[in-house]
């Protein structure tokens, strides 16, 4: 499947029932829809995209967002249901 964004190789925080944290992760995006979430090589398989963002070292939360911008202050350190040291491993790429 064509995909408009393919951002690969980053942490992705999905923010799903689960609670997965797919270390080498991607996320495809077609138009403004979220397509495929998941690791980077499956992703990258199964959807070409024509413009390729390398998060390596990065969080790439798919579908969330923050407007206030005090991401690492508010909501989304706790996502690991109160544990911080989730949310500070997420963002070391650990």
């Amino acid at each position: 499947m064509e995909a408009d964004i393919l951002i690969r190789n980053g942490t992705v925080i999905p923010i799903d029932p689960e609670r997965r944290i797919i270390p080498d992760g991607a996320v495809a995006i077609k138009g403004d829809r979220i397509v495929a979430v998941g690791p980077s090589d499956e992703v990258a398989r199964d959807h070409q995209a024509g413009e390729i963002i390398d998060a390596r070292g990065m969080a790439i939360m798919p579908g969330f967002v923050d407007s206030h911008a005090h991401a690492g202050h508010g909501l989304i350190k706790t996502l690991g249901g109160g544990r911080s040291d989730l949310w500070y491993r997420a963002c070391q790429g650990a």
